[in-house]
């Protein structure tokens, strides 16, 4: 009787010779120097990077709009937020409050303390008379004009309603 291992020992010489036969294709050799490898070359990969490039070229003006957008927004709540404050300061206070642009109309003060600062690059400011808070909460009316680099709007406070009203 023969043993297992003298039955499968001729299969297993034919799989060592196979095995060998691919181990000597895989190894380098000056022969296969000019084949191509699975990576990329440096070529491949500036074009990459110039794709790349170009789409974040294309992409940046529409984020800058959007933070501008948003910047101005945020502008419009804080000098609403202002003129509640001037409000309520003047009836806490017993005594008038005015609501005005800072010298360089940057901020708006009311009383003469900050109540809001504005984002970078934008400016409110105050049209005619100044917007007057009474002890009573009514009012003397009055307007900001909001400025940023593409926008524009209006805050106007009117006299008799104490009724706010943003026009574009």
């Amino acid at each position: 009787m023969s043993s297992a291992s003298d039955r499968t020992a001729p299969r297993g010489e034919a799989a060592k010779a196979r095995m060998s036969r691919t181990e000597a294709s895989v190894r380098f050799s000056p022969a296969s120097a000019g084949k191509r490898s699975a990576g990329f070359t440096l070529l491949e990969a500036l074009v990459v990077v110039a794709l790349m490039a170009l789409v974040a070229g294309l992409a940046f003006p529409r984020v800058e709009r959007l933070r501008e957008s948003a910047d101005f927004a945020s502008a419009r709540t804080a000098l609403t937020g202002a003129v509640a404050a001037a409000r309520a300061r003047a009836i806490r206070t017993d005594a008038a409050v005015s609501l005005t642009s800072s010298p360089d109309n940057t901020a708006l003060l009311a009383g003469g303390t900050l109540v809001a600062r504005l984002p970078p690059g934008l400016r409110a400011l105050p049209q005619g008379r100044a917007m007057t808070f009474f002890r009573d909460g009514s009012t003397s009316g009055g307007a900001f004009i909001l400025i940023g680099n593409r926008q524009r709007a209006t805050l106007t406070l009117g006299p008799t309603t104490g009724r706010l009203q943003w026009r574009d």
